[in-house]
């Protein structure tokens, strides 16, 4: 099995933020699929703190995971997961999420490595015991304005022109890069 997570933070208020990218491109996968006549559908999984959609590609069983928990919190849904599902996660998982020190539409991938500042990937590297695991890191930038502090900027909502540049290149990560990465 391979599990995807995205990375974001539960509710309408977050919703259509900079920092749920992660969420963001879960749901971009799902729409993906239902294209291709393949139905997936999230559902809350209590016992995960998260909403789960499973799908078969191939020979591979894929659980896609937004985690309903808050983003510093993320790790425990996904040592939940892993532990469930006995998965080794350098092998197995892969975390897509937001990153301000990446320009907006870029995607940066890494295998293993700090958490940068990222506290939601923190949380996952305590949690596991591990930093070894795949990372899509999709660029979200930093503010123009110096004085907007990163905690502001990643929770306010996204522009038309940012939403749809951000469209743009988690459809090219779903057709060019998760198919050979993951599934």
């Amino acid at each position: 099995m391979k599990i995807i997570i995205g990375l974001g933070n539960p509710g309408k208020k977050y919703e259509n933020t900079r920092h749920n990218v992660g969420f963001l491109a879960m749901d971009r996968i799902v729409n993906k699929m239902a294209q291709k006549d393949i139905k997936v559908d999230f559902k809350l999984d209590k016992k995960f703190e998260a909403e789960v959609a499973k799908l078969k590609l191939g020979n591979e069983d894929v659980l896609l995971v937004k985690p309903q928990i808050f983003m510093n919190l993320s790790g425990v849904a996904v040592k939940k997961i892993v532990d469930f599902y006995k998965v080794i996660p350098e092998k197995d998982l892969m975390v897509i999420y937001d990153d301000v020190d990446i320009p907006l539409g870029k995607v940066r991938i890494r295998g293993e490595g700090s958490s940068a500042g990222h506290n939601g990937l923190q949380s996952i590297i305590d949690e596991l015991g591990t930093d070894r695991f795949m990372r899509v890191r999709i660029g979200i930038g930093r503010p123009a304005n110096e004085l907007v502090k990163i905690e502001d900027w990643v929770l306010q909502a996204l522009p038309a022109v940012e939403k749809e540049l951000l469209f743009n290149t988690i459809e090219d990560l779903i057709m060019n890069g998760l198919q050979y990465l993951a599934l």
